[in-house]
């Protein structure tokens, strides 16, 4: 049941998600080396067997979907959702609107009579804001896309410095993929897998199907440049 964990993470949409990452909002589909593809049959399996999923005769679709409403179901019992007489979907967004309301109050933010929307979006600034301010970022008169792409780059070079990697003449996605990697590469050192011609994505489904609840600990930075940037342009339009 332990390498469940990290099942859970994947259903919730965030296989890694920096501090400052959505938990509760389905990020862009990851990019760069240290991608994991999940249609990976021997990965799909070994997710099915730790979850008691059936694979007998079924292809990768159906294989990844049963896993898929498994997980939701596990969590909305985790949460104390009832599941009975519900689509997945409903299911789905009953979890989706209960992990952002217990976010929204560990920040303290007040949920009742709000739209689901508002919170997502209440919830994103703060966040930000939070980490602006651990970041030694001045958040004064600065919209929030801004304050945004002013953390996310930080906290890219705040790694980069970390891990001693050069960054003259290299755009940010480079620098964040070499962050990625390295991260990657010392958390496999210290599960004490040898790591000698292995790439960062290799090391990574090795973790995944081996030290589940260990990655589920990482704080990898976010796939995507500006990550999270699109929910709050999603909120300004909505």
């Amino acid at each position: 049941m332990k390498k469940i964990l990290l099942l859970l993470v994947m259903a919730a949409g965030v296989m890694f998600s920096a501090n400052m990452g959505n938990a509760y909002a389905t990020p862009p589909s990851p990019q760069g080396n240290a991608k994991v593809n999940i249609e990976d049959g021997e990965f799909l399996k070994k997710m099915a067997e730790n979850l008691g999923v059936d694979t007998k005769g079924k292809d990768n679709a159906t294989i990844k979907r049963e896993i898929h409403e498994k997980l939701i179901k596990m969590q909305a019992k985790k949460l104390g959702i009832s599941t009975e007489g519900k689509d997945i979907k409903q299911i789905a967004m009953e979890v989706h609107e209960k992990n952002l309301k217990n976010e929204a109050e560990k920040l303290g933010i007040k949920t009742d009579n709000k739209d689901i929307r508002v919170i997502m979006k209440e919830v994103f600034e703060a966040k930000i804001t939070q980490k602006a301010k651990e970041l030694g970022i001045d958040t004064k008169g600065k919209k929030m896309e801004q304050l945004a792409k002013e953390v996310h780059e930080k906290m890219i070079y705040t790694e980069a410095e970390k891990y001693k990697i050069k960054t003259d003449n290299k755009d940010l996605n480079q620098i964040a993929d070499e962050v990625r990697e390295q991260q990657i590469i010392q958390a496999a050192k210290k599960l004490g897998i040898d790591t000698k011609d292995k790439t960062a994505k290799e090391l990574l489904k090795e973790m995944m199907m081996n030290h589940p609840e260990e990655v589920k600990k990482l704080k990898l930075l976010p796939f995507h440049e500006r990550a999270g940037m699109h929910k709050h342009r999603e909120f300004k339009h909505s």
